[in-house]
């Protein structure tokens, strides 16, 4: 049996019992309800008939039925925006189901239509919608979720201590980094630079900007274009394993 075009669901699940700031999806944005800002995106990218908002308050119920959004009531046993979905899946059948958080009123409906496209050539699979990250100090912060596009890792790329100057061995990482790259030319690299705290901070943060660099001309000379590879330099934060080698001898981590 040949499957509907556009039978599909677009579930906003919102939740009003929020610990760091209670009753979200309802404050206003220059006069509007933050939920309301992001069911109206979510209108600019599909029919309204695709759309539902899912929550277990009785404040947002009201709001919505009082402004024309389709609400579905869920237990309160739900924990996340996921089981929410969940709930709606198990009383709505439809092929799939897209999860818009109630808290993203200002994302671009271009990335729903994009992504719905992509749930047709990609069917019984799970997508998720990213963008680059390029701030360090986002890239530090564990409040921020993050995902890798291409999820690749090449060990810690090891310095002489002090130095931007690759340690005995390490060429080799890069070498299996730089044939991966050719072979799949649409991957792109982001160079993490790192070092200890040891010295001032401006002076790790300067060495960790080296670091990266050193890594990304390594990569260039291999053949790979510099429109492929971004450096960052952390400094000491969050180092990615502990500076002590396992002969106990300094080694710095990119």
């Amino acid at each position: 049996m040949r499957k509907k075009k556009n039978n599909f669901l677009l579930v906003i699940p919102a939740r009003y019992k929020s610990k760091r700031f209670p009753g979200k999806p309802l404050a206003k944005i220059k006069g509007v309800a933050m939920l309301k800002r992001t069911y109206i995106q979510c209108k600019k990218a599909i029919n309204k008939k695709n759309i539902i908002i899912a929550t277990d308050d009785l404040r947002i119920q009201k709001y919505c039925l009082k402004n024309d959004m389709p609400v579905f009531m869920t237990s309160k046993k739900c924990l996340t925006g996921t089981d929410r979905v969940v709930e709606v899946a198990k009383k709505k059948i439809f092929d799939f189901y897209v999860n818009v958080q109630g808290d993203e009123p200002i994302f671009n409906p271009l990335d729903i239509k994009n992504l719905i496209k992509s749930m047709y050539k990609n069917k019984n699979s799970v997508l998720t919608g990213f963008c680059p990250i390029n701030e360090k100090e986002i890239i530090a912060n564990e409040d921020f979720s993050k995902i890798e596009k291409h999820i690749l890792f090449y060990d810690n790329i090891n310095f002489k201590t002090e130095s931007s100057d690759l340690s005995n061995g390490e060429k080799s990482k890069l070498d299996k980094l730089i044939e991966d790259l050719k072979n799949n030319p649409k991957w792109t690299v982001n160079s993490i630079g790192h070092t200890d705290n040891t010295g001032s901070m401006k002076y790790n943060q300067i060495l960790s900007v080296l670091r990266s660099e050193s890594v990304k001309t390594y990569i260039i000379n291999g053949g790979i274009s510099f429109k492929r590879i971004e450096t960052i330099g952390m400094g000491e934060i969050h180092p990615l394993a502990e500076n002590v080698a396992a002969n106990g001898s300094k080694c710095f981590k990119n």
